[in-house]
């Protein structure tokens, strides 16, 4: 689990979004691009080419998630 003070200061690391970051299960999800960053033994991996998107496909940082109406 992320500490909330963690939290407040993490944020997407594609410089295109930067967007705050809210924490589920195991994951890191952003606000902005919904790009899916894994949390490893506390620590979580913020390298977008190892992100994946909603679909659970490992995502392209440079190309934001479409948004659901």
């Amino acid at each position: 689990m992320i500490s909330p003070t963690l939290l407040e200061i993490l944020a997407c690391p594609v410089p295109e979004c930067r967007s705050p970051l809210d924490a589920a299960d195991s994951l890191l999800i952003c606000r902005g691009c919904g790009l899916r960053y894994a949390i490893t033994d506390g620590w979580p991996t913020l390298i977008p080419e190892e992100a994946v998107n909603a679909a659970g496909r490992a995502a392209n940082p440079t190309e934001p998630e479409p948004q659901t109406p």
